[in-house]
């Protein structure tokens, strides 16, 4: 792998943890679902056109890629306006004294190629499926402007829900605090999947940060006939 000396994650490890007011009274939020069967052929794109708009007058944006000195990235945070407006309604339905802050949406072919040659090149030990294979089939879901990355935020300072953004093991599934998870953070990981969920996003089982709307992955979990977002640009 890259000899990269900053990552995303030596960025962001520094993210608030909960703080105790946020675990008393505890956060009410039901258990989160057993993970959707892995999904079959993934479904075609019919692309709507949908244009990119910039997320940061709505919501923060931490531009983790751009922070952290990856090829291919820009201070501007894209996603698909839709999308936008689905995390603006996430962030207005979340209990007082909670939001969302942004650190990833729309990703650059470069970006999307330099962080799997960096994480999965030659030597890569890393468990398959965190980041998609620019060569796979399929496209990358943040190519297409409908995945976003993303944490919830208290009293305007974003959290880290268990793990820092980016910590590629097996503590960043979104399940892995279930059974035995220290609080708050399973509580505020569970808030979070079901605001999102009732806004129409898909989560990702590997990544507690990442869920979608309008992709191939979303189109297979949700059973849509096909993909509303393919490859796109600003």
């Amino acid at each position: 792998m890259s000899g990269r000396a900053t990552t995303p994650e030596d960025v962001y490890a520094t993210l608030s943890r909960p703080p105790a007011e946020v675990g008393a009274p505890p956060v009410d939020a039901a258990p989160l679902p057993p993970d959707h069967a892995p999904p079959g052929p993934l479904p075609t794109v019919a692309e709507c056109g949908q244009p990119l708009v910039a997320v940061d007058p709505h919501l923060p944006c931490l531009s983790a890629y751009r922070a952290a000195g990856w090829a291919g990235t820009a201070s501007t945070t894209w996603l698909r306006s839709s999308v936008v407006e689905r995390l603006v309604a996430v962030h207005e339905a979340l209990p007082s004294g909670f939001g969302l802050a942004v650190f990833d949406g729309w990703r650059s072919p470069e970006t999307i190629r330099a962080l799997w040659n960096h994480y999965y090149g030659p030597g890569s030990q890393l468990e398959p499926g965190f980041l998609a294979d620019p060569d796979g089939d399929g496209d990358p879901p943040h190519l297409t402007g409908g995945a976003v990355d993303l944490t919830l935020t208290w009293r305007g300072a974003p959290l880290s829900l268990g793990t820092p953004f980016d910590e590629f093991s097996t503590r960043a599934h979104l399940r892995a605090l279930e059974d035995a998870g220290p609080e708050p953070d399973r509580s505020l990981r569970r808030l979070l999947h079901h605001a999102v969920v009732a806004q129409g996003f898909v989560p990702f089982a590997q990544e507690w940060w990442h869920v979608s709307f309008g992709d191939q992955d979303w189109a297979a979990a949700t059973g849509a006939p096909a993909a509303r977002y393919g490859p796109t640009a600003p």
